[in-house]
Parts: C-alpha cells; sequence; structure tokens
C-alpha cells in the first residue's frame, strides 16, 4: 500500500471503521518497515575468492524498496584467494551503476586498513578494487590474490551501502 493523506475532522465528528482503516491502519502497515529491526545475511566470496572457513556476516534493512546493508569477511585458514575480488549483496538489486552509494575497506590483519573501490557488477553481486598509487594519480587496480596485500587469514573486507531492491 501507499502512505494515504489522513483525512481532516472536527471537533464532534464520529470516527467511522472506513476512514480508521484508511487513516490509520493503512498508514501503520506503511510506516512498519521503519520501525523492524535489522535482518542479519551471510554475504560470499565470488570471482576466484571462495569462503572456506572464513568468518561472515553482515545485517541489512529494507524499507518499500530501499535497503541498506553491511557486510564483513574475515578470511579463515581455507578461504582461498582468486583472480577477482567480488561479494554478494543481501538483496537483488533492481540495477546497480556508478550512482549507486556503496563504500569498502580491506583490513590486512599484519599491517592495518587499505581502502577500496567497491564497483557495481551485477544486481546480486560487487567487485572490489584496490587503489593504486603508483602513478602521478591514484587509479583502480583489480584486487587479486596478492593486490593490495598477499591475502591470508584473518585478512578481511568491510563493505556497506544503500540501493534499490528490484521488489
Amino acid at each position: 500500500m501507499a502512505w494515504v493523506t489522513p483525512t481532516s475532522v472536527s471537533t464532534g465528528d464520529v470516527l467511522q471503521a472506513s476512514q480508521w482503516n484508511q487513516d490509520i491502519v493503512a498508514n501503520a502497515a506503511e510506516l512498519a518497515p521503519f520501525f523492524s529491526a535489522w535482518t542479519s545475511w551471510t554475504p560470499s566470496l565470488a570471482g576466484g575468492f571462495a569462503n572456506g572457513n572464513a568468518t561472515r556476516s553482515g545485517k541489512y534493512i529494507k524499507i518499500g524498496r530501499f535497503v541498506s546493508f553491511y557486510g564483513i569477511i574475515t578470511a579463515g585458514s581455507t578461504t582461498t584467494f582468486g583472480a577477482v575480488l567480488r561479494a554478494t549483496l543481501p538483496v537483488t538489486a533492481a540495477s546497480l551503476d556508478n550512482g549507486n552509494c556503496i563504500f569498502g575497506h580491506f583490513l590486512d590483519a599484519s599491517v592495518g586498513r587499505v581502502p577500496a573501490f567497491v564497483i557495481p557488477n551485477s544486481t546480486t553481486e560487487v567487485e572490489f578494487a584496490s587503489i593504486n598509487t603508483a602513478g602521478t594519480y591514484a587509479a583502480s587496480a583489480q584486487t587479486n590474490a596478492t593486490v593490495p596485500f598477499t591475502w591470508t587469514t584473518g585478512d578481511g573486507i568491510f563493505y556497506a551501502g544503500s540501493y534499490e531492491a528490484a521488489s
């Protein structure tokens, strides 16, 4: 349902069931998602990276078609590192483009945090690019098993943002 503009009333007016259902019940149903708890979800690695025994967690809230989320993946001893780092989204997107606000960073457990570009890949996953500062200007570089560092147990991927859900 959509938000219904409540009917104007005056002192002494009698509230009818139809007015109650339209003005109160329908609008309460429309507002309910705003008061919902976040839903847990488990992000997954893709693109040649495999979860293995990685620790994975995330939460999202969906209000109408608006989705706000975050995901955390920490590599375990059996996590494998491949050619292109991608990870899943909690809800299928209507579409993703460069206008979406999704941010991320990597954690090298032995060094610290490294910024990341998060690039839409499909309506169900994003790709992570590293920031290459070797040239005159910073540029994106494909994240893989050794870029931006050699991935190992305890290293992490953090990403968060918002987008429009498919339904």
